[in-house]
């Protein structure tokens, strides 16, 4: 059973056509709905294609489709960007004896370039990661209109053509690769061109606003002069800018499809309608985007409630109450999701849930203590505890910190001398500055061995000087928001202060870290995510994917949870500088924030809580922005007639 909008959509046969379809109105049923229609009004199957971002999300799909037509199911072809361009480029000779490269390896390559060419030497760690990163958004964007934030332009030029030069010295390409050389192919070999447009006659597009500059031209190639394109998407629920995704893209495609068909799917599936129309006061004070207007199948109701609280612990305590509450009155675990704005949180309610008493759901989580600056407070914690009578490089600790601050101690007398502090000294009696460094050294960790964990970060940070040492690295190599330094320090401290000894607290950090917990990092990050998140699915109207599905409540990042749907909904720290976030403030962009608050609003089904606290981490907060505009929207948005059974309560 189809709605009207729906059957529009899947009627459509011939020509561009773009779907936009909100949360909730059943984008895939369309999409394989279409795919069955077109097979039994005579269309070849392996003349459809149907592209989405993930290998879960095109299996769901194929699973779907098969359900309608199990004669030739496997003949559809259904896939990612990356496999179906791969597939191109391996049936028409484009890569050859090429073999796309690991993760590890990749990161490797980077290390040895940043290490090599002495770009930096301080959170290599991270440094590597963001320009990896970097790479990927530079090679979906064109590189002559990509600009780094993470080092200086002509340091991320080297390290990019460098980086290329690696990868064909070892026969390999990377995933951003396999969508350049796909286009480079179809661009210029117009044979090649031909036979792809006359292989794919039927193009589908799921998930069509987290495209790329790049992936959108190179499948622009592949349609032919039909122009059968179909692409189902929401420009409201475009949230991966950081990886060179841009709503932009869905206007553009009407501009150069010109006889764009534009169909709006106007039911909502997920959400009570009270849920539903907040969200969409929300998103309508974003200036550029389609305008839309969805009712509700579920009808009239549904619950949002505004709580301000005192700091975290109040929040995570009204959360943990609320659940007791909602079990008693006999929702599922399952079927509650606890979405936050950042991974860092994740461990700290995590473990505040668990001494509840309550089963969690997690599967990817980042702590304060992943934070470089934060791995270098353990690493003096550990070396004022070290046996400073052993040779200096099989103390890793000390090694790791020896010069964090500058000490002008050589990396050779480092590694390879089989001297230990009390003998560096008298290697450099020469030298009356870096004797003084040593001395200071051995006294700063002697202090902090005296001292309980608090005490002594807070001595780490200004008596050591680590802090001033971070700020003028930070500063050295350009590095964005100076003001998270000092969070870090701040958030180090309120952990540490928990601990009465610095064994006790370094044992906590280093089982609270998220590598401990994380799985192997895919090729490609954002796809690895997803597929995490999915084979999780919950709510009304998800199906377990797999066996290995966790039960509990379900702890994620707002980011993660696209696609997702639960019947109860908590979001915390929705405050001003968190969401949205202080950079997006400053810069005077928060639209992409804004699209983010609304795909966490609309996960949920029948309740929704938000939830700010007036004291962040010692900080004072405000309430969001974001809050006043779904409260007081009205006279930005049109209100469809509804009955008002649904209840907006704001607890403050």
């Amino acid at each position: 059973m189809v709605n009207k909008s729906q059957e529009k959509a899947i009627a459509h046969k011939e020509g561009p056509a773009l779907v936009l379809a909100g949360p909730g109105t059943g984008k895939t049923t369309v999409i394989t709905r279409r795919v069955d229609k077109l097979v039994r009004e005579g269309v070849d199957q392996s003349s459809i294609l149907v592209v989405t971002f993930t290998r879960m999300a095109a299996g769901e799909m194929k699973d779907r489709y098969a359900k309608l037509n199990v004669s030739d199911k496997n003949r559809v072809t259904f896939g990612t960007f990356h496999s179906v361009f791969l597939n191109i480029l391996n049936n028409s000779g484009g890569v050859g004896r090429l073999q796309v490269v690991s993760e590890k390896e990749k990161n490797s390559i980077l290390s040895g370039i940043v290490i090599e060419n002495k770009i930096r030497n301080f959170e290599l760690r991270e440094f590597v990661d963001n320009i990896a990163t970097e790479i990927s958004k530079a090679k979906s964007v064109y590189l002559e209109s990509f600009k780094t934030g993470y080092c200086r332009k002509e340091d991320f030029e080297l390290i990019l053509d460098s980086y290329n030069k690696e990868l064909r010295a070892r026969n390999l390409i990377d995933y951003d690769d396999i969508v350049i050389m796909c286009h480079e192919l179809l661009s210029k070999n117009a044979d090649v061109r031909t036979r792809w447009q006359n292989k794919f006659k039927y193009i589908m597009v799921d998930e069509f606003q987290d495209i790329n500059v790049i992936q959108y031209d190179t499948l622009k190639l592949l349609v032919g002069e039909k122009q059968n394109i179909f692409v189902v998407g929401d420009d409201d629920q475009s949230i991966y800018g950081f990886r060179g995704a841009s709503p932009d893209l869905m206007f553009r495609f009407k501009d150069d499809f010109k006889k764009c068909r534009i169909i709006r799917l106007d039911i909502n599936y997920r959400s009570k309608m009270e849920i539903y129309d907040k969200a969409h006061n929300l998103i309508c004070h974003n200036r550029k985007r389609y305008s839309k207007n969805v009712d509700s199948y579920r009808g009239a109701g549904g619950t949002i409630h505004f709580t301000e609280l005192k700091n975290q612990i109040e929040e995570y305590a009204f959360i943990a109450n609320q659940i007791k509450k909602l079990i008693r009155e006999g929702a599922n675990q399952k079927d509650i999701a606890i979405l936050l704005r950042n991974n860092s949180d994740i461990a700290k309610l995590e473990n505040y849930l668990r001494g509840c008493g309550m089963s969690v759901a997690t599967k990817y989580k980042k702590t304060i203590f992943d934070h470089p600056i934060a791995g270098d407070i353990i690493m003096y914690l550990k070396a004022a505890l070290s046996d400073l009578n052993q040779p200096i490089y099989k103390n890793a600790s000390l090694a790791n910190i020896i010069n964090k601050p500058e000490r002008l101690i050589s990396r050779h007398m480092i590694i390879e001398s089989e001297s230990n502090i009390y003998e560096l000294r008298k290697i450099y009696e020469s030298n009356d500055k870096i004797q003084k460094n040593i001395t200071k050294l051995k006294n700063d960790l002697n202090m902090i061995k005296s001292m309980g964990p608090f005490a002594a970060i807070n001595y780490i940070e200004l008596g050591v000087g680590l802090e001033k040492y971070v700020e003028c690295e930070y500063k050295k190599y350009k590095l964005k928001d100076l003001r998270s330094i000092k969070d870090v320090f701040f958030k180090m401290k309120n952990e540490a202060a928990r601990f009465k000894t610095n064994d006790e607290f370094i044992k906590y950090a280093e089982q609270s870290r998220g590598d401990n917990q994380e799985e192997a990092v895919a090729n490609n990050r954002a796809e690895k995510m997803s597929e995490i998140v999915s084979n999780n699915r919950v709510g009304i109207g998800a199906k377990h994917q797999n066996n290995n599905v966790m039960h509990g409540v379900n702890i994620m990042t707002i980011h993660s949870s696209k696609g997702l749907e639960f019947r109860h909904v908590f979001i915390p720290d929705v405050c001003q500088g968190i969401m949205p976030e202080a950079r997006a403030l400053r810069e005077g962009d928060v639209e992409e924030e804004r699209r983010l608050f609304y795909v966490g609003m609309t996960r949920a089904a029948d309740s929704l809580y938000i939830l700010n606290c007036t004291d962040y981490m010692g900080k004072k907060m405000v309430r969001s922005q974001f809050v006043d505009e779904f409260k007081n929207a009205q006279r930005y948005c049109h209100k469809m007639s509804r009955s008002d059974n649904g209840q907006l309560m704001f607890d403050n």
